[in-house]
């Protein structure tokens, strides 16, 4: 993934990385040290990304309309879904319940 985010994380607007058990909060700290500023979608769904994963990860796209976190065990309960532009407001708020850098 990091090879990904390094060459095209400038035009990178729909990333799927679902099912893959070896994405973790350590592979979305790539997007926080490239940046991603045109990602629009996001899956990542049934990866071992946690809540503070997954707020770095928002973080990084400022543009994110949709982001899918069905099945992620990390992911706190009620937050495992997709969310829509009208949802990620709310899931920004949760999750910096759960914590800070």
């Amino acid at each position: 993934m990091s090879i990904v985010a390094e060459k095209w994380h400038h035009s990178l607007a729909v990333l799927d990385v679902s099912s893959n058990s070896g994405i973790n909060d350590q592979s979305v700290e790539l997007f926080r040290n490239f940046g991603l500023p045109k990602m629009q979608t996001l899956d990542l769904s049934s990866t071992n990304v946690t809540g503070e994963g997954v707020r770095k990860a928002m973080l990084s796209c400022p543009k994110l309309k949709r982001l899918n976190l069905t099945s992620c065990r990390g992911v706190p309960r009620g937050l495992k879904q997709w969310h829509d532009q009208s949802k990620l407001s709310n899931l920004v708020v949760a999750l910096d319940g759960l914590g800070s850098d």
